[in-house]
């Protein structure tokens, strides 16, 4: 029978075991469906490396895959009679769910869906911050970024971030986790030294342990090399 192709997509939604993921091409059938999911954030760049939860309402059957290295994933849903479908995502210890179900057709076609989801994570980048090659001081550019995070600290006294430290793959892991501990301390000390309580920033260097872009390419490694912070209490 040949493929109908039919698609949802997602706009808006809240903020974000080793399961299954797919490497090979997935064909629909008429018991199953494909779902080809695409996860970004608002600026277009894809989400990876996230875990998707596809659930089946009412009976809470559930299918498990992951994104790749280009925030795309495919996996087969199985069509068991009249029912509804959820997408939850797993994204660096976020859990969420979309604000919207989708449902599959039930005739015997065989079926592709496409979502195309987006994700605005609660971990912001701040991608004017940057540093020497290979050492932990910052460029002059940096300074304007951070003092609008000092900004919002000083309007919002109460709230408390984290400031964490990433790196790309190149290198040894320690090498890397020691970097970009460095650096995240050297932001933390210049929120301190305008102002900024010592108690309120914490900071964390991962290394390479949780990348936002590919890094078999020289734009998701640049990616990768970045401060981010999260608010941990407002």
């Amino acid at each position: 029978m040949k493929t109908k192709i039919s698609s949802i997509l997602i706009l808006s939604f809240a903020l974000l075991m080793p399961l299954f993921s797919f490497s090979q091409k997935l064909k629909p059938t008429k018991e199953r469906c494909l779902v080809e999911i695409s996860l970004t954030d608002f600026d277009g760049y894809p989400i990876i490396y996230a875990y998707l939860t596809i659930t089946t309402n009412p009976s809470g059957e559930k299918v498990y895959v992951q994104t790749n290295r280009t925030g795309k994933a495919e996996v087969l849903i199985p069509k068991t009679g009249n029912k509804t479908y959820e997408i939850e995502v797993n994204y660096r210890n976020d859990v969420f769910k979309f604000d919207r179900l989708f449902s599959i057709p039930q005739d015997e076609g065989a079926y592709v869906l496409s979502a195309n989801l987006k994700y605005q994570s609660k971990y912001v980048v701040l991608y004017e911050v940057e540093f020497q090659s290979n050492k932990a001081t910052m460029l002059p550019n940096s300074f304007k970024e951070l003092n609008r995070v000092v900004e919002m600290m000083v309007t919002k006294p109460t709230m408390k971030i984290e400031v964490s430290g990433h790196t790309d793959s190149i290198g040894s892991l320690q090498y890397n986790l020691d970097l970009s501990q460095k650096r995240a301390y050297t932001v933390k000390n210049y929120l301190v030294q305008q102002n900024i309580e010592a108690e309120r920033v914490s900071a964390v260097g991962l290394g390479p342990k949780e990348p936002i872009g590919d890094n078999q390419t020289e734009d998701g490694r640049k990616r990768n090399r970045r401060i981010e912070i999260r608010i941990t209490e407002e």
